[in-house]
């Protein structure tokens, strides 16, 4: 994929100050977009819709029916980022082995809580209705009973490190409100 960037002659003065125009040229290659992903936004006019939009949120579609359009486009779009948003986020976290603070940082301070969420969420997903999970070495597919054994691991690697280590003897809280007891000595 190659995308370029160039400065136009055309200016537009506003309450901004002046804006330079812009060129954005995006040359796809059949390798970038092998499920021709990218080529059904933009043949679609999915693309068109989602910049429009999100490059001028003030301005009111002209009616009902260029609002009901502009939707249904924006949205398939805006859909499609937040699912690969999260089987990002997923990635990140069981198969780099990045820590929720770290991806709170990279998330432009998302809370770690909305963070284990939408990772929670997605493994449920793919083990459930997909019998896939990821681990160091990516995403992989088995049974059902493989992909449950592990989700559960995975939940259990995130309670260990929220609750942290287990202390000498008694009883802790973890962030979840679970109370674990530890055996004396």
């Amino acid at each position: 994929m190659k995308i370029t960037h160039e400065n136009t002659d055309h200016t537009i003065e506003g309450t901004l100050g002046t804006i330079h125009g812009q060129r954005i040229v995006i040359e796809i290659e059949p390798e970038d977009d092998p499920q021709g992903n990218l080529s059904g936004l933009v043949w679609r006019g999915r693309l068109e819709a989602w910049l429009r939009r999100y490059g001028k949120p003030q301005q009111d579609p002209a009616d009902a029916d260029e609002a009901w359009d502009t939707l249904v486009r924006f949205a398939f779009a805006a859909n499609m980022t937040e699912g690969r948003y999260d089987e990002l986020l997923w990635t990140c976290r069981d198969t780099v082995g990045m820590s929720w603070g770290r991806m709170t940082l990279a998330c432009d301070g998302l809370p770690k809580t909305t963070i284990r969420r939408r990772v929670a969420k997605i493994r449920e997903q793919y083990a459930n209705e997909h019998h896939m999970w990821r681990d160091r070495g990516g995403l992989h597919k088995g049974t059902a009973a493989e992909a449950a054994a592990h989700l559960a691991a995975a939940v259990g690697r995130d309670g260990a490190e929220a609750t942290g280590p287990a202390p000498a003897g008694g009883n802790t809280i973890n962030v979840f409100g679970i109370v674990n007891n530890y055996p004396e000595g």
